[in-house]
């Protein structure tokens, strides 16, 4: 991921309650590196001083495990979770846009490349590049890559869908999740719609440390976030 201007969704004390999410850029001095795929039962079972895997999963399937595990995972080889701004500059790719007055509606979406999904904001192709139960009538997360039909503008590939990714930014005693996974909502609704929510690039939901999910390391020191929000959401 090179240095650059990127579109974020931010949440904090200064931000109007209305809109609780705002647009807003943040812009890392640095570059930094993230892995393209999700983290597979394989790879995570190189690491010796890591907590087992289930022996029982394939071995080209996407890892799940507790946030202390993936945070385990990830500084073992040498790596870390990324922020929720860093998973969704992946998502997305650089922005055009320099300030934060340039962030304006846009049909519904917002520019400076704050797209709702990784491949744009086409709601309509979701079920052809995501994979969900829902959509594809399957039963469990699917294996690791290559999976280019809804990677992001720079190639980072699910993203969107197959197994819900832990990153760093804690929540009390929860952790944030990204991307959602394959798991089924309620199919007396629309399903795209549905859906959408949980799979934008945007989209975060809390789960217990203790539960398993997704692992997505970076590699690179931690850098400082200053987010510039958008002056209409501001308080």
């Amino acid at each position: 991921m090179p240095q650059g201007t990127y579109g974020v969704e931010y949440r904090g004390p200064e931000v109007a309650r209305a809109w609780d999410e705002a647009p807003a850029l943040v812009t890392f001095p640095r570059s930094y590196w993230i892995d393209k795929r999700e983290t597979s039962a394989e790879r995570y079972r190189r690491c010796s001083s890591c907590a087992a895997a289930d022996a029982s999963m394939p071995g080209e399937m996407p890892v799940q495990v507790s946030l202390a595990e993936a945070r385990a995972f990830c500084e073992e080889t040498g790596r870390r979770l990324p922020t929720n701004a860093e998973w969704e500059a992946a998502a997305r790719g650089p922005s055009p846009c320099h300030e934060p007055a340039e962030i304006q509606m846009r049909q519904g979406n917002m520019n400076c490349n704050l797209t709702a999904f990784p491949w744009g904001d086409d709601e309509s192709t979701l079920c052809a590049r995501t994979h969900s139960s829902q959509c594809q009538i399957q039963n469990g997360p699917r294996a690791v890559g290559p999976h280019p039909e809804g990677a992001s503008p720079l190639g980072v590939e699910e993203l969107s869908g197959n197994v819900a990714e832990w990153i760093s930014d804690p929540e009390g005693d929860k952790g944030l999740v990204k991307g959602w996974d394959w798991a089924p909502v309620d199919k007396s609704d629309d399903v795209p719609r549905r859906l959408a929510p949980y799979l934008t690039v945007g989209g975060r939901a809390w789960k217990l440390a203790s539960s398993r999910q997704g692992v997505r390391c970076v590699r690179g020191p931690a850098m400082d976030e200053v987010y510039r929000v958008a002056p209409k959401y501001l308080r």
